[in-house]
This record gives structure tokens, C-alpha cells and sequence, in this order.
């Protein structure tokens, strides 16, 4: 180990003094050092009493020597006399890197001694500083003690200088002056950053006061800048700087995790960031609670130190690549905090004390810490800027959705009007019922039109609340009863249930009705049949509870929190969605509020879902009569009218009725738009319906229509999958596929036609359009399977529509020529060798080629029999014999039926 100062060497002579002349103004160490003596202190027997009355105290000089422990004691004797004409009135400078230091002064007149106790801090500075006060001839001994554990300060210890009062406190204010200023920066600061964080509440500001508050405490203490607080009354004064540091430590590792919001920004990096964190906080309260030695203790917590800035610095400069003028300013402060603590951490290492790298040092702190402030200034200002740009936004559109709404409501008025008396004066079923599909949807949209008026009057703030005392359970139980019908219609369970019997709310009755039929309506759109859909009504000691549940298909963890947006869409589990929340839910979640409630939603994926409203109530109210409540509740807008869809064939009536007219597949999920494009195609084709894709699927495979018409946004199975399922499955890829979507960008129109869609139509359409569709999709057919008959070399590619048709009546083709002179291979074989029942074949080649299996077999002999008449001198019996025709008759009349002409006069006409 190094070596340390010890003492050795002869007892000093009590004639080593040093003289002070008249008109010195300092006298350095070198001067004093020689008439100086010390005292090593092993033991820390020794106090001011043995000293004065001991005479074998060893002082001595010193000079190196090696010493094993950890803290040592050490004491110094100077003796100084006045030897001008003048009292002086001088300041005794101790070296600083001592702990517990202390002085005593010894006056000597004539038989008295006296001894003085002045404290150390008479002048503000780093190091211990005495007052020494002298007449003129007078000599005093001061005794200096101080503690030490490293061998640099027990060299610095015994350094004294002697100097003016005048100058040591011109010297003294121009060295701390800018630490005062230092101090009111971080001051003026701290008291920003409260004010900031009483405004905003946010974790970044309130670390940044906690950095402020590490970096003001720790140079206060380590620049013993007395004066400004009293060191005899405020703790803050006797501690070291090991409490600061933790708050340094604390303050920035917080701020970065906040201001950069790492946890979702780094994901990946915050829980190591965060462990690095408490690694480096809890290393700096280690030497705090001395379980450790300070030198262990300090080590582990530089290794760490490092380790954690290197951390942080990355962090910081990753984040300013990725993000903004915030991280950027970051950044910024960063690197100038690091630039200097570098500079001056190099001139420690090299051993180069400089108060001038200090106080860079201690300034780059104060510029760090005003730029990470006007960093969250900036950001919260942003931040402000950005909600009042959407606020704006946001009343912009509520005043524009409000002014285009309510200009819909005098067209629909004209609209509702002559439909209205169009239904009292038609006597036709069919114009009835067509009709009353107008008028059920005129007034769903003028519902729709009401709620987005209701809605932004509510978010504006005009919207009030005439509240009076309403009984909940009555009105509750009222309300579910209005769904029984629909409940029963789709098999659905429908209950209320409450334990109470009467709970009063002061409420607007037809706004809570608003709220309730909106959350059954959307239950009802997403429970299947066989569900579940239950009311319960409970009560606390003030507040009400009414839960809608129901066991749907639930909502996925990312919809929840925006499914009271007005027009929100959950896409989670869809390719493209079912439907959309509209506004109902975003109008009760206002109407909820406005009444001074809570609303919230809970959801397990193909469980339950629970809405959940809380209102506030006072116990002892009376409700009004029922019949004074003014209902909000129109029940013509309640649509109870779908029935339970069953599938089934409509067959045209009259003269087209014995024709073989196609089948045409009706896949729709609304009542309404199912019975519309019904009543539009019955005249002129065979229709059957399906409610869903999955029910659409089936039936294509059972009945093999002739066409499908299919909607996109459909339950269980949407239109783009029951177009990728048709069209891949080899018994149904023959069928062409009509799209009907209110999507009409361009990507949906490629999407549609990449899974196999035939035709695409966006509504709205006219009937007459898609009738035209129909016929060209199915007059095609028609002509591919004219085609067929017609051609004497069958091409799959040319009588084909689709790759999977095209592979299928290859592989048929060559299936039959394969077993060409193999008279017992049939439609059975042909079967199991495409891996198909017999019935499913025969239905296949009915929708490809209008022909049956037989007749496919016998046309790919005859077509080869024809091929080795002309390339072949052979018989006809050999030719029939090779082509799977046992009978030479058989043969030719088949051959004639097919050619028109006997096998010789094909092979004589196609020769000449």
C-alpha cells in the first residue's frame, strides 16, 4: 500500500516559532512548515488537556512512512508572535480533506495560559478557517486536530497558511460569489418546478424537482458555503454530500423513465434501465448505512456509476434519433453536462486541482437542469397546443355533423310522408311489403339523424337535464319486456333480474330510456342464437348499478378502451367488421355523464359482456306516476319485425315456371336487404336465401346455384371468406360470385376480385344493374358450355373461368385417357380417381359442360378415335377397340351423333 505520512524523529524544541513582521499581509506553508510540529495519533488517546500537560508528547516532523488501518488521528502545533508595532488581526487556513477538524489557541501571559476553542468556519470556504488575533509581542500556540483515512489527506492535513482578514475575505467572496448565484439559480429553479408540478401533476416535473434539489444540496455541502443558512440550526449544513447524491440519482433515473415514457417507447430496455436504476441508488446509500468500508463501498459505487451513465447517455441518445425537439433538447443538456463532468473528472485523474473546472463542473449542472425544465415547459406546452387543435377539430366536426344531420331531416320527412300513405292505399302483399321496408329504414336513419343531434348537443354542453324522481325497477322491467318478441324471434334468453323492489334515482326518464335501448340494441346485434341477454339492477349505500350482460362474442382487449367512440369499428377479428357502434354508445356514455354517472366495459372473447352504469341517488325519494313520465322510447324504431331467417327456394311464377331457370343464392345478414334483392330477382330467376356466410356456404354446396350474390360485412363468416371457400372447394369453384359492399375504394375492389369474385358492386344499386350482372355472369357459363359441346378437341383452358376448374377437367381428361382402351372404366372409377362421390361429379360436369360423366367418358373416346382415324391407316374395329368401345355398332352410331357421319365418310371428308 502507500506509503503515509507517520511522525518520527528527535522531540521538537519549544524555540521553533514563527515570527510575524510588521506590514505581511501572508505567509505561506513553506515559511511555516519548518517551525512547525505534528503528531500521529495512533491510539486517539490524545485531547487538548494531555497535550498542554505531558511532557513526553512525541512531535515531531514529518516524513513518509506506511501504516495499516482506516482512520487515523493527527494533530498540529504552530506557534506564531506578533513582532510589529501594530495589533494584527490575521486568519489561520487549514488544509481541507479532514473530518471532525478542530482548533485550539493557547495564550501565554506570564504564569496564565489560556485556552481558546474558536470554531472552524469564522470565514466561508472549503477548508478550516480560524481567526488569530495578536497584540503587539504577543505569542500564541494554535493546536489543530483533524481526522483522516487516506495518506493525500494526511499530507494535506498539516498544510497551514496564515493571511490577512482583508484578504482572505476578498479572496473568499470572489471564489463564492458564484456559488451564491449558483444556489439562487437552482433556487429559483426548484420554485418553478413546484408551481409546474401543482399545475400539471406530471412524474417527470416532480423528479426534476427532486434532481434540483440533489444538485443545490450536494454543492451546498461540499462548498461549505456558510453565511446563507445557520450551521448551528439546519441539519442540511452538517451533512455530507452521500444524501444529495442518492437524490441526484434518484431525480434523474426518474426523469428520464417519465419524460421519455420508456416503458412504452423501450419496452424492451426499461426493465433493464429500471434494475440499473436501483442498482445505482441503492450503491449510494450503502456507504450511508457503513455496512461496508468507504473504500469498498465507494469503489462498487463508481463501477456502477458508470455503468448506469453509459446506460443513461445511450437511452438519451436513441431516443433523440427516434423522436422530437424534446428528446432532442434532451440530448442537448446531456451532452453538456457530459462534456464538462468529463473535463473535469480527466483533471482529477491527472491530478490538476482547478476551481475553474470545478465551477464548470457545478454550472453544467444548472444548465442541465434549466434545460430539462424547458424541456417539459416545451412538451406540456406542445402538448396543450395539440388538445386545444383537437378540441377545435373535434367542435368543428360536431358543428358540422349537427348542420349536415339536420338538414336530413326535412328529405326524410318527405320520404316518411308518401310512403306512409302509399302503405294505406296499396293492396298489393308484394308493394306492402316493399314498402314497409322503406319505411322501417327511412326511420332508422331519421333515429340515427336524432341521436347524432342528441349526441352533439350533449358534448356542447346545451343539452339539459330535466331530472325528476324516477322508480328504476318498473322502468327497467318495462323496457326488457319490450324485447320479448325480438328475443324470442332470434332464441335468445332475455331476463331482468333485482332483489329490489323500488329504487328511486333523480333522473330524466327518456334519456335513461335512450341509454338502456341503445345497450340492448347492441347486445341483441352481437348475441347468437341460444345466448343470453340479462338486466340486473343493484344498489349500494348511494348509488345504483344497472348492468347489461349478455353472452356474445365478446370485445377484444384493444377495442375496449375506444368503443364509445362515435362510429368506432373493431377490426381485431375481422378481415372486414360486422358493423360498427355508430353513435349509440358514445350518446350513452354523454347521457350517462350529463346525470352525473359512470359507465364502463368489461369482456371475455366468446364469454360475456358487461356494461355497467353507476348513478348517484339520495335514499328517500318518491317517485312520480308513471303515467306523468314523458317517454323518450320510439318503438317504431324498435326493429322486432325480423323473423328467424329459414332458408328457402323462390320459383317464378307463370310461363317461367317450366322453364329450367337458374338458381340464384341470396347471401345477406339484413331482413330488409334480403327481401329487396328477393322480390327484385324472383320474376326472372329461381332465389334461395342465407342469413350469414357460414349458412350461404352450406347451402352453395347442397343446392350448386347457378350464381351467388353475396354481401362483405356479414356475421360468422364475412363475404371475402365465403368467396375464398367457394372458389377453392372443387364442387363449388365452377360458381360465379357477385359482391355487394358500400366499400368502394379501390383496395376493397382489388381484395374482393383477389379471393375469386366474379363482379363487384358498391350499393347503392339499382335492382336493374345487378339483374344485368347476373345475366352476363350466367350467359357466360351458358357460352362456355356451348363451347364444349361444340369443339371437336376439348381445351380445358378455353371452356374454363377459374385455375381450379381449369386443374380439375385436366385432370379428368387425362384420367379418361389414361384408361382410353379400357372398356370397363366408368363414371364409378372416374370418381374415385379425382377423389369424388358420384353425385358430386355429375353435378360438376352438369354446372362446367352441361353434360353428364357418361356423356364427358364417351366424348374423350370419340375425340381420340377421331385423332386415330386421321393419323392411322387402322381398321374402325381396331379404332373402337382402342378407345374403350366394345362394340364396333355402338361405336359408330356414337360416332355419328357426335360427328354427324360414320367414321370412314369423317375419315374420307377430313382427307380430301
Amino acid at each position: 500500500m502507500f506509503g503515509l505520512f507517520a511522525f518520527l524523529g528527535l522531540q521538537a524544541s519549544d524555540s521553533l516559532i514563527v515570527s510575524i513582521p510588521e506590514g505581511v499581509e501572508r505567509i505561506g506553508y513553506d515559511l511555516i512548515k519548518d517551525e512547525q510540529q505534528v503528531l500521529f495519533d495512533r491510539s486517539g488517546s490524545y485531547d487538548i488537556s494531555r497535550l498542554l500537560t505531558d511532557d513526553e508528547v512525541p512531535w515531531a516532523p514529518f516524513a513518509p512512512a506506511s501504516y495499516e488501518g482506516k482512520e487515523y488521528v493527527g494533530w498540529s502545533k504552530t506557534t506564531f508572535r506578533n513582532d510589529g508595532t501594530l495589533p494584527r488581526s490575521d486568519y489561520l487556513v487549514f488544509a481541507g480533506g479532514t473530518k471532525a477538524a478542530r482548533a485550539f489557541v493557547v495564550r501565554n501571559k506570564g504564569e496564565e495560559t489560556t485556552v481558546v476553542e474558536p470554531g472552524t468556519d469564522a470565514v466561508p470556504g472549503l477548508d478550516p478557517v480560524i481567526a488569530l488575533y495578536l497584540s503587539p509581542g504577543e505569542t500564541a500556540t494554535v493546536y489543530f486536530r483533524g481526522t483522516f483515512s487516506e495518506w493525500k489527506n494526511a499530507a494535506r492535513m498539516y498544510r497551514t497558511t496564515l493571511a490577512g482578514s482583508d484578504r482572505v475575505f476578498k479572496l473568499r467572496t470572489r471564489d463564492f460569489s458564484h456559488y451564491y448565484l449558483y444556489l439562487g439559480f437552482i433556487l429559483s429553479l426548484l420554485i418553478f418546478s413546484s408551481l409546474l408540478f401543482s399545475f400539471f401533476r406530471k412524474y417527470s416535473i416532480l423528479f426534476c424537482g427532486i434532481l434540483l434539489l440533489g444538485f443545490g444540496g450536494y454543492f451546498y455541502g461540499k462548498m461549505h458555503v456558510s453565511g446563507i443558512l445557520p450551521e448551528d440550526y439546519l441539519w442540511i449544513t452538517r451533512i455530507e454530500g452521500g444524501p444529495f447524491i442518492v437524490l441526484i440519482n434518484l431525480g434523474l433515473s426518474g426523469f428520464i423513465i417519465s419524460y421519455l415514457d420508456l416503458r412504452k417507447v423501450f419496452p424492451k430496455l426499461y426493465p433493464w434501465y429500471l434494475g440499473t436504476a436501483a442498482c445505482i441508488v441503492g450503491v449510494n446509500i450503502l456507504p450511508l448505512l457503513a455496512i461496508v468500508p468507504d473504500s469498498t463501498s465507494v469503489t462498487i459505487a463508481n463501477s456502477v456509476s458508470i455503468l448506469w451513465a453509459v446506460f443513461t447517455i445511450g437511452i438519451v441518445v436513441i431516443a433523440a434519433r427516434k423522436g422530437g425537439r424534446s428528446e432532442f433538447i434532451l440530448l442537448l443538456s446531456f451532452g453538456v453536462l457530459f462534456l464538462f463532468s468529463s473535463i473535469f473528472v480527466l483533471g482529477m485523474l491527472l491530478k490538476f486541482r482547478s476551481d475553474t473546472l470545478r465551477g464548470l463542473f457545478m454550472w453544467s449542472t444548472l444548465a442541465l437542469s434549466g434545460m430539462i425544465l424547458y424541456g417539459i415547459y416545451d412538451k406540456l406546452t406542445a402538448g396543450i397546443r395539440e388538445n386545444q387543435r383537437l378540441t377545435d377539430q373535434h367542435q368543428f366536426r360536431t358543428r358540422f355533423f349537427a348542420n349536415v344531420t339536420h338538414e336530413f331531416r326535412t328529405p326524410l320527412t318527405l320520404i316518411l310522408g308518401p310512403i306512409k300513405q302509399l302503405l294505406q292505399s296499396s293492396k298489393e302483399p308484394a308493394e306492402q311489403e316493399l314498402l314497409a321496408i322503406a319505411d322501417r329504414n327511412a326511420r332508422r336513419q331519421l333515429h340515427l339523424v336524432n341521436q347524432i343531434l342528441d349526441l352533439s348537443r350533449t358534448e356542447a354542453s346545451r343539452s339539459i337535464l330535466e331530472a325528476m324522481p324516477v322508480d328504476l325497477v318498473p322502468l327497467l322491467r318495462r323496457l326488457t319486456s319490450t324485447y320479448d318478441s325480438l328475443a324470442v324471434q332470434r332464441k335468445i334468453t332475455l331476463t331482468f333480474s333485482t332483489k329490489l323492489s323500488s329504487l328511486v334515482v333523480s333522473a330524466e326518464a327518456a334519456k335513461l330510456e335512450t341509454i338502456i335501448y341503445n345497450l340492448l340494441t347492441n347486445a341483441f346485434k352481437f348475441t347468437p342464437a341460444g345466448g343470453s341477454i340479462t338486466v340486473v339492477l343493484e344498489a349500494t349505500k348511494d348509488l345504483a348499478f344497472i348492468t347489461v350482460r349478455d353472452t356474445g362474442k365478446g370485445i377484444s382487449a384493444t377495442a375496449l378502451p375506444f368503443i364509445f367512440n362515435r362510429f368506432y369499428t373493431d377490426t381485431t377479428n375481422a378481415e372486414e367488421p360486422v358493423d360498427s357502434s355508430g353513435i349509440g354508445l358514445a350518446l350513452s356514455r354523454e347521457l350517462v355523464l350529463l346525470h352525473g354517472g359512470t359507465i364502463d366495459v368489461s369482456s371475455e372473447a366468446n364469454v360475456r359482456t358487461d356494461f355497467r352504469i353507476g348513478l348517484p341517488f339520495t335514499p328517500g325519494l318518491e317517485a312520480i306516476a308513471p303515467e306523468d313520465i314523458v317517454s323518450g322510447f320510439d318503438p317504431l324504431v324498435l326493429d322486432t319485425s325480423e323473423e328467424l331467417h329459414v332458408p328457402k327456394v323462390h320459383t317464378p311464377k307463370g310461363p317461367l315456371q317450366a322453364k329450367k331457370t337458374p338458381l340464384v343464392l341470396i347471401v345477406e345478414d339484413n331482413a330488409d336487404m334480403r327481401t329487396y334483392l328477393s322480390r327484385g330477382l324472383e320474376g326472372t330467376y329461381r332465389v334461395c336465401t342465407a342469413s350469414n356466410g357460414r349458412e350461404g356456404v352450406e347451402l352453395a354446396r347442397r343446392l350448386m346455384p347457378d350464381l351467388v350474390v353475396s354481401d362483405v360485412m356479414m356475421p360468422e363468416m364475412n363475404g371475402f371468406e365465403l368467396c375464398l371457400d367457394l372458389k377453392t372447394e372443387i364442387t363449388t369453384s365452377h360458381i360465379p360470385i357477385i359482391l355487394l359492399t358500400a366499400r368502394s375504394a379501390s383496395r376493397d375492389r382489388l381484395h374482393g376480385l383477389d379471393t375469386g369474385a366474379d363482379d363487384y358492386l358498391v350499393k347503392p344499386f339499382e335492382v336493374k344493374e345487378l339483374l344485368a350482372r347476373i345475366r352476363n355472369l350466367i350467359r357466360s357459363r351458358q357460352m362456355l358450355r356451348e363451347l364444349f359441346a361444340s369443339s371437336i378437341t376439348l381445351r380445358p383452358s378455353e371452356i374454363t373461368a377459374t385455375p381450379v376448374d381449369q386443374k380439375f377437367l385436366s385432370s379428368a381428361i387425362q384420367a379418361v385417357e389414361d384408361h382410353i382402351d379400357d372398356e370397363s372404366f366408368d363414371i364409378d372409377q372416374l370418381a374415385q380417381h379425382l377423389a369424388m362421390s358420384r353425385t358430386s361429379l355429375n353435378r360438376k360436369f352438369r354446372a362446367l359442360i352441361d353434360q353428364s360423366s357418361n356423356h364427358f367418358i364417351r366424348s374423350i373416346r370419340l375425340e381420340r378415335a377421331a385423332d386415330l382415324l386421321l393419323k392411322t391407316d387402322k381398321t374402325v374395329a381396331i379404332v373402337a377397340c382402342e378407345t374403350g368401345f366394345g362394340s364396333a355398332t355402338y361405336f359408330i352410331k356414337s360416332f355419328r351423333e357426335k360427328f354427324g357421319m360414320t367414321p370412314g365418310a369423317y375419315r374420307k371428308d377430313q382427307s380430301s
